[in-house]
């Protein structure tokens, strides 16, 4: 990925560190640079996000990606940005894409192998952490995450037939301040009350994030650390033990299985459908009361389930 101009750069480190107003200034003082280095609109998207503007900022760098897929700055913001709102799958997509590029944004390599670690591809998550080693071997983020994916291979506990109830109890009740986690982190879940895994487990991903001073950054680290113990967030408790078996519902699958277009995918996770299982109850009518969800969306969308012998409701 070729390097981002010095205008880039300086109004993504203002807006890294909060100094917003800074930020739009310079955004205005430097629109001719950003335009000839074909970076304003990611850098609109990027204003759009800090605004609150989620939906635009990701409308801007899909439209960004459509028209120039050899984009690269544009479709790194775009697997980031779909990685920050719970799009995981769509994440992913975009960033393989970069990796396969001759010059990846290393950055990317590692967001790839954290996510790919969350969701147990742990063969992939360590071929992509072990490529991050190759050109930083002295990263000590990167060492961290190798030696979170060999544990999370090794040390995975299930609740397997055969194992007991006791043994999952043991883990769920170990105090959160025997890992090892970053002091924000740390501070964070002891000023919110977190003592044991079992406290952590019971929190959904948003919860965690509607808290002081507890942001992406530490919330990837815990996901790591739940992973690694096969737990993760959002998790119900029967009493004393952890229910993680399988649904037995059989559209209980992710959205992803479908083959619909990222926009539709988009569209979907940002009204809260992440499930076959949850699209089949909505009727038409429902699903065009979502942003950007016109006729069209619809129709790629009846004919995917049409293809699982699905339909929506009415």
């Amino acid at each position: 990925m070729s390097i981002a101009s010095s205008a880039y750069q300086d109004i993504s480190q203002q807006i890294q560190i909060g100094e917003i107003e800074k930020a739009e200034n310079l955004f205005k003082s430097k629109r001719a640079e950003l335009e000839s280095s074909n970076e304003l609109q990611v850098v609109e998207a990027m204003m759009a996000e800090v605004m609150g503007d989620t939906a635009n900022a990701l409308e801007m760098l899909e439209d960004c990606v459509a028209q120039n897929p050899d984009n690269n700055l544009a479709r790194f913001r775009l697997a980031y940005l779909f990685e920050r709102t719970g799009c995981d799958d769509l994440a992913i997509e975009h960033y393989k894409k970069l990796v396969a590029q001759p010059e990846c944004p290393i950055n990317a390599i590692y967001n790839l192998a954290v996510l790919l670690n969350d969701q147990n591809r742990y063969e992939l998550a360590q071929q992509c952490i072990d490529h991050a080693l190759k050109i930083n071997p002295t990263n000590t983020a990167f060492i961290k995450l190798r030696n979170d994916i060999a544990s999370s291979k090794s040390m995975a506990v299930t609740n397997a037939p055969g194992q007991s109830d006791d043994a999952l109890n043991h883990i769920l009740d170990m105090p959160v301040n025997e890992f090892e986690l970053s002091v924000r982190s740390r501070n964070c879940l002891k000023r919110i009350k977190i003592n044991s895994l079992r406290d952590l487990v019971t929190k959904t991903e948003q919860e965690m994030l509607s808290f002081k001073n507890f942001g992406d950054t530490s919330l990837k680290e815990i996901k790591i650390l739940l992973k690694s113990h096969n737990l993760y967030f959002g998790m119900k408790l029967d009493g004393r033990v952890a229910q993680i078996s399988e649904s037995s519902d059989p559209n209980a699958r992710p959205i992803d299985t479908l083959e619909l277009s990222t926009r539709v995918k988009r569209g979907l996770s940002q009204a809260g459908i992440n499930l076959i299982s949850e699209l089949i109850e909505k009727n038409e009518e429902e699903l065009s009361q979502i942003k950007n969800m016109g006729v069209s969306a619809i129709l790629e969308i009846k004919e995917e389930l049409a293809k699982q012998d699905l339909t929506l409701q009415g």
